[in-house]
């Protein structure tokens, strides 16, 4: 009987073993428990809302704010000014109710309208005298009891076809718009062989004997329907004239 109980200790102490070798091989089934883990998904969130807030920030806005708009601006004008200004200062006249220019590329640029020019084409060229009142092609009444005029075509006084020329003594030559009409602005060109005056209303401007030249005025009120050219010389070889150009006076 001794022998068998010392046989059953030892499988007493190996089932012992046994069973706490078994708890310490199950024990480790909590460390399934890294299922907590999940809280790394909560990371995730954060980098998809981080990644959508920068594209908020490439929006063209603050682009659109730097237009290049006000740039133009300073360029424009700067080409405004179409001639220099010494330029326009020596060719421009500025008086209260009225400006005289002696270009004609400055005088169409001042008016900016619609241009109506007597040219002298519908008249017949020769060198017979105009029998005084006349009415010109475009329907102005040219009269003067004292001048003695022609319709030429010479290209050594005004190479621009048919031209006006004439001496004028006393009252002058008096041009009639057609209709009368009332004019804002009118010019023309000119060839004096000696001094000349335009006279508007009660106005007077000196065209001095020299070389081809334009005149044009820009009316501020009283426009005129007609105006005159004469010459205080005895001896005259005469003033040409062509290119009657003139805006009518716009209704208020």
């Amino acid at each position: 009987m001794t022998p068998r109980r010392f046989v059953v200790i030892p499988i007493v102490l190996l089932l012992m073993l046994l069973s706490c070798n078994s708890i310490g091989l199950f024990a480790p089934t909590p460390t399934l428990a890294p299922t907590p883990t999940l809280p790394s998904t909560p990371t995730t969130s954060p980098t998809s809302s981080n990644t959508s807030t920068p594209t908020l920030t490439l929006t063209p806005t603050p682009s659109l704010t730097s237009s290049n708009t006000p740039t133009l601006t300073p360029s424009l004008t700067a080409i405004e000014p179409t001639v220099p200004a010494a330029y326009q200062t020596i060719n421009v006249n500025e008086f209260g109710s009225y400006t005289v220019y002696w270009k004609r590329v400055l005088w169409e640029n001042a008016i900016n309208a619609d241009v109506l020019t007597e040219d002298f084409e519908l008249d017949e060229a020769d060198y017979g005298k105009l029998s005084f009142p006349f009415l010109t092609g475009h329907g102005f009444i040219l009269d003067g009891s004292e001048c003695s005029g022609q319709i030429l075509r010479e290209a050594n006084l005004l190479p621009s076809g048919n031209i006006l020329h004439f001496r004028s003594w006393g009252s002058g030559l008096r041009f009639v718009f057609p209709d009368e009409t009332e004019v804002s602005a009118f010019g023309f060109d000119y060839q004096p062989s000696e001094d000349w005056r335009l006279i508007i209303n009660n106005i007077i401007i000196d065209l001095p004997e020299g070389r081809k030249g334009f005149i044009g005025i820009v009316f501020f009120g009283n426009d005129p329907s007609k105006f005159s050219l004469t010459s205080l010389k005895n001896v005259q070889g005469g003033l040409s004239v062509d290119n009657i150009s003139y805006v009518k006076s716009t209704l208020p």
